[in-house]
């Protein structure tokens, strides 16, 4: 680690003198009395320090953090700068400039050292929040309560750090992890969830008195499941060392036109009876063909991307899901498993559904709309959201919701109202008084008594799109609904 280190600060030092050169040719070009040849040679030089600069400042960000990359090029800059003037113009340094000048050098020094025990303590907490749900998860399924696990939710404070955390998405980086220098990739999925229990990894087995919905649930196989078995083969590293984690957890039975998930890949804790043996990290379209090979027909890897350790792929700004409704007078066969069928297709009173998902656009309460979570946290149950509508749909019609975070089967339920409304067993009255009583419902019998609505079922929902900071998008990510460029996630 020291040695990566030690290399990439001196890359920083290159860049540093290199824009200092720049400034130096850019002063010498503005003098009077030279000839038109000496002006452009000069600024030619000018270009070629500028453009020096841009690629080992690059190449220096996939030795250290961006933060620890970026103070010391502008350490050595600024001391190479005054040097410079110094030696060629005669410009005196000042006691004051030196200084200034030592005491961003040795802030250059301390941020570096302390961005890699805080990139060190990030994979540490990955894996110790990942082990923690594990166990959340095997307790849910010892009490008989089922089902593949609360989502990911993040908080209201995760939300507001979105921008600045995905961000720096952007750069192509490799980074350190613990004494092993280690590659994070982020890459966008797309799945058919009907034969899977969800996102989440389940136990290896039931308990010996384990209920019916606890052998499905052994038999089933997860989409964490078929990613980690395919990485194992691709990278060669334990499972552990991968410390996969997706944007959201979906549910069994949903679907996912762009799960992001992101991952960790370092060469030195590969073991020579696994996979490729030691070898170095792939580049990301290798590593998405290489998924594409080994996955199941129906989960693939849409993108890749290399991403920095300070990226987290839970903290987003936004969210989008769709809900497809098939209306045809007789079934399709074809699409039976990605589609919601209803009891009447006939009489779906489509625009009442319009005009009462309107209701729910804005900022509300809506703990009535969903419900506790299985591990019992506590989450703020005021959500902002930002459209609702109802689409045409050849066959049908989509229901498309986007907002800045949901709760534990929010989205089902809120459209499990919707449908209500549109077969007429529920007014949009309905809707306007749910909201209101949410800020006085807290346990989930409060909850489940003052419904009138059953939750939808799971496989007419697609978490369509995760958002994140226009920096962050993967490459070829598709549009969204309504044209934005989104990555596409879910999290029911």
């Amino acid at each position: 680690m020291w040695g990566s280190t030690v290399y990439g600060l001196t890359l920083c030092l290159v860049a540093g003198v290199s824009g200092a050169g720049a400034a130096v040719f850019g002063k010498l070009a503005g003098a009077k009395g030279l000839d038109t040849t000496t002006t452009i040679t000069l600024y030619v030089l000018l270009l070629v320090c500028n453009a020096l600069m841009l690629v080992v400042y690059t190449r220096s960000l996939r030795y250290n953090s961006s933060l620890a990359c970026t103070a010391a090029t502008m350490a050595s800059n600024i001391a190479a700068t005054g040097l410079l003037g110094q030696a060629l113009f005669g410009e005196g340094g000042s006691l004051q400039w030196w200084v200034g000048a030592s005491s961003i050098l040795m802030g250059s020094v301390v941020i570096n050292r302390s961005t890699k025990k805080e990139a060190a303590e990030a994979v540490k907490a990955a894996e110790e929040e990942a082990a923690a749900a594990a166990a959340k998860e095997a307790e849910e399924v010892a009490g008989g309560e089922g089902g593949a696990g609360p989502p990911s939710h993040e908080a209201e404070e995760q939300q507001q750090r979105s921008s600045s955390s995905s961000a720096n998405i952007s750069s192509t980086t490799t980074i350190t992890s613990g004494s092993c220098a280690a590659v994070s990739y982020a890459v966008e999925l797309a799945y058919d969830g009907t034969a899977y229990w969800g996102w989440q990894l389940q136990p290896t087995a039931p308990p010996a008195n384990g209920s019916a919905k606890q052998r499905r649930q052994r038999q089933r196989p997860t989409i964490q499941l078929k990613l980690e078995q395919a990485l194992i083969r691709v990278t060669g590293l334990p499972r552990e060392a991968l410390k996969v984690q997706a944007a959201g957890r979906t549910d069994a039975g949903v679907h996912a036109r762009g799960q992001v998930a992101q991952l960790f890949w370092d060469p030195a804790c590969a073991t020579p009876r696994q996979g490729r043996r030691h070898g170095a990290p792939l580049e990301p379209s290798a590593l998405q063909h290489a998924l594409n090979a080994l996955l199941p027909p129906d989960i693939r890897c849409k993108g890749a991307k290399v991403v920095p350790l300070d990226f987290n792929v839970r903290y987003a700004m936004g969210k989008t899901y769709t809900y497809d409704l098939h209306l045809e007078p007789v079934g399709d066969p074809f699409l039976h498993r990605v589609r919601h069928r209803p009891r009447r297709p006939d009489r779906l009173n489509l625009p009442a559904m319009a005009d009462a998902a309107r209701l729910l656009v804005g900022t509300h309460n809506f703990a009535a709309f969903a419900n506790v979570s299985v591990d019992g946290a506590r989450k703020n149950p005021v959500k902002t959201i930002r459209r609702y509508d109802v689409e045409p749909l050849e066959g049908g019609a989509r229901l498309v919701v986007e907002g800045s975070g949901f709760l534990y089967k929010q989205v089902r339920h809120m459209t499990g109202a919707l449908l209500a409304v549109g077969a007429g067993r529920l007014g949009a009255d309905a809707i306007a008084a749910a909201l209101e009583a949410g800020k006085d419902l807290r346990s989930g019998a409060e909850r489940h008594a003052h419904r009138d609505w059953m939750a939808a079922e799971a496989k007419g929902l697609c978490l369509h799109a995760v958002e994140y900071a226009p920096a962050s998008q993967l490459p070829a990510a598709a549009p969204g609904p309504g044209g934005r460029n989104m990555l596409e996630c879910d999290d029911d």
